[in-house]
């Protein structure tokens, strides 16, 4: 919710709109009209040009650069599932896909494509809610809890087909074991898959969490019950995988998505360093 709630809010925003994937905005605020309406009114409202800047005050405060950060990690996993995907015939798979929408959109423009999401049951039912009726035929909401179920033990997958798995915000609130069982299941898909996920890397001090977050933001993951407890350092990412049959192709920390994606906007205010994205591709 509060990452679809940001992207609502970047949209109104001059240039960090131009950060987010095509037709992400307009997908997201459709979900939130249908389960989180009040929420969304307020989200307009913020992005006010009168009222904009208390928002940001409150962001450099918390955790400085983070809804810039949402936005740039989604239009790179957004841009590497497009490439991966160009080429017809293959299935595109979100694992703890909450209100995310690149599965709904890719599903919509691309029927070729086969889509699947897998989620928390409580979450896939809000995201059918929000959908209605309105799912397309080459998109499945599945199941899955993980740590209590596997990726490799879910049915309703082709594992025939080249695929290009998206984790997501997703291990750091997982066991190291977890980690790596998800991570080898993708590496049992077809040859030439391709899994793109994300981690926490620790800062200076070997703290697990973005480098410059205030206190509050420890305290606020505490009481929702969802802090941190895993990462690495991204140097050690190629030996983390490579016994689990996967290779490294790229990886992106905060000063590459500054590259890519601020800089060419004219962006220069603050980016959340700590999550390093990860692509990575199975050795068959």
């Amino acid at each position: 919710m509060l990452i679809a709630l940001s992207t609502v809010f970047l949209s109104r925003q001059p240039r960090e709109r131009h950060l987010l994937p095509a037709g992400a905005a307009a997908s997201t605020e459709g979900l939130l009209e249908a389960v989180a309406p009040r929420r969304l009114r307020l989200i307009r409202t913020l992005a006010r040009p009168v009222l904009r800047s208390g928002v940001h005050g409150l962001e450099r405060a918390a955790l400085p650069g983070i809804q810039r950060h949402y936005a740039a990690r989604k239009r790179y996993i957004d841009d590497a599932a497009r490439a991966f995907l160009s080429d017809p015939g293959g299935q595109l798979v979100v694992v703890g896909a909450g209100l995310d929408t690149l599965a709904l959109r890719i599903a919509r423009e691309l029927p070729d494509v086969r889509c699947v999401e897998l989620d928390h049951p409580a979450t896939s039912a809000v995201k059918q809610r929000a959908l209605g009726g309105d799912v397309p035929s080459n998109l499945d909401l599945l199941p899955l809890q993980l740590g209590e179920g596997s990726l490799a033990q879910v049915r309703g997958l082709d594992r025939t087909l080249p695929t290009f798995v998206v984790v997501e915000g997703l291990t750091m609130y997982l066991s190291e074991q977890a980690v790596q069982e998800t991570l080898l299941a993708c590496a049992q898909l077809p040859p030439g898959s391709q899994v793109l996920w994300t981690f926490m890397e620790p800062d200076p001090g070997g703290r697990l969490r973005f480098h410059h977050a205030g206190r509050a933001v420890d305290g606020w993951l505490d009481h929702q019950g969802e802090p941190f407890t895993w990462g690495l350092p991204s140097d050690e990412v190629t030996g983390f995988v490579r016994p689990l049959g996967l290779e490294v192709r790229a990886v992106a920390t905060a000063a590459d998505l500054r590259r890519h994606y601020l800089q060419p906007l004219g962006i220069s205010g603050a980016l959340a360093e700590g999550e390093v994205l990860c692509l990575c591709q199975t050795t068959g």
